[in-house]
């Protein structure tokens, strides 16, 4: 996450306009302190709340390349053993069938 990414407080904060406390019906009743305490609460919930989800995004995004990753090696791999099963395989097959094709044409010209 670059540092591009992250909200600035006067996007979160409009200039001039100060939030009152959640459930505060009146100014007058929460003393200045209060009134600071509930906003910096409120900006640090904002702010964590957005970068939660902006950081959900990158893992999420992390995730899923190293899991494509991981299945793009995997398949490389098992291709590669299957390719040299498969010739192995079939290089056997063909050393057998020559040999009884050879066996056979023996039998034949002796008898």
């Amino acid at each position: 996450m670059s540092r591009d990414d992250l909200p600035l407080l006067t996007e979160i904060l409009v200039a001039g306009q100060v939030p009152l406390p959640q459930g505060s019906t009146s100014t007058l009743a929460a003393s200045e302190q209060d009134v600071w305490d509930t906003l910096e609460r409120d900006v640090r919930e904002t702010v964590l709340k957005n970068l939660q989800a902006r950081l959900d995004l990158v893992l999420e995004q992390r995730i899923n390349d190293a899991v494509h990753l991981a299945v793009d090696r995997a398949l490389t791999d098992l291709a590669l053993e299957i390719k040299a099963s498969v010739r192995e395989t079939l290089r056997d097959v063909v050393a057998r069938a020559v040999s009884q094709e050879i066996s056979r044409l023996r039998a034949t010209r002796v008898g």
